[in-house]
């Protein structure tokens, strides 16, 4: 629980994935799920990331477009959305800031909304 609980001390992430041995996402526990257990005593100490992580959300892959990454931001209530190597294998690779996916979207209708001249 410390160690969850310094992870989102030392980060802007909403959510810090619970990963097994493979590093294949297995879900994530947001700083919303620790509230519960921050007034506990001794018991503390024993809680561990499975205890209260909730399923993983929708993970994008390095080989989406960024049409069906952008959908997903807009869905999502994470602020970095999870990236997987593949939708099946689910091995974390990496995150993407939804903040960044939105505005590399609006950057690029900004750019083809441009007139030729």
């Amino acid at each position: 629980m410390r160690e969850m609980a310094d992870r989102f001390l030392t980060n802007s992430n909403n959510f810090v994935p619970v990963v097994d041995a493979e590093h294949r996402l297995l879900g994530i526990v947001a700083l919303h799920d620790l509230k519960e257990h921050l007034n506990a005593g001794a018991e503390l100490g024993v809680v561990i990331a499975y205890d209260v992580m909730r399923p993983p959300p929708r993970c994008v892959t390095p080989n989406q477009s960024l049409v069906d990454v952008f959908n997903l931001a807009l869905a999502s209530e994470q602020q970095n959305i999870p990236v997987v190597s593949t939708l099946t294998e689910n091995r974390l690779v990496g995150a993407l800031s939804r903040a960044q996916v939105l505005g590399l979207f609006a950057e690029t209708i900004a750019a083809s909304s441009k007139p030729m001249a």
